[in-house]
């Protein structure tokens, strides 16, 4: 399945990234790939010279996704959410932050455990320590 994300407008990245004015304000672009590291994300976009932090996008899905992440707080309304993706690789589990887009409902499933929702769509099931 290909990959859309929203230009969200960021432009502020501990990393190097290309210059974010190549970028349109809510323009869609389709990701080509994704070079993932421990704390950050790098799009490179199709018809676009250079790689973008994926801070600085929402993703766009006809379907939706959902996700295992841990945190210390409690996902709001309203607000974008940071957390820790759970991955496993090569039989080892590894935790990659994540920025999701803005929630958009939150429900208590018990045992510190929560499911939301997100303006692109997707589910999260987060355990909050």
């Amino acid at each position: 399945m290909v990959k859309v994300v929203r230009y969200n407008g960021g432009i502020f990245n501990q990393y190097g990234c290309s210059d974010p004015a190549q970028l349109v304000l809510n323009k869609e672009y389709e990701v080509v790939s994704q070079d993932v590291h421990d704390f950050y994300t790098n799009y490179t976009l199709r018809g676009v010279k250079g790689t973008f932090n994926s801070a600085w996008f929402d993703v766009v899905s006809e379907g939706s996704s959902t996700f295992v992440v841990l945190s210390s707080e409690v996902p709001t309304v309203g607000k974008r959410f940071q957390c820790y993706l759970v991955n496993f690789s090569n039989g080892k589990l590894k935790l990659n932050t994540c920025y999701t887009s803005v929630v958009e409902e939150v429900e208590y499933l018990g045992n510190n455990i929560y499911q939301f929702v997100t303006h692109s769509g997707n589910v999260y099931i987060v355990m909050v320590d």
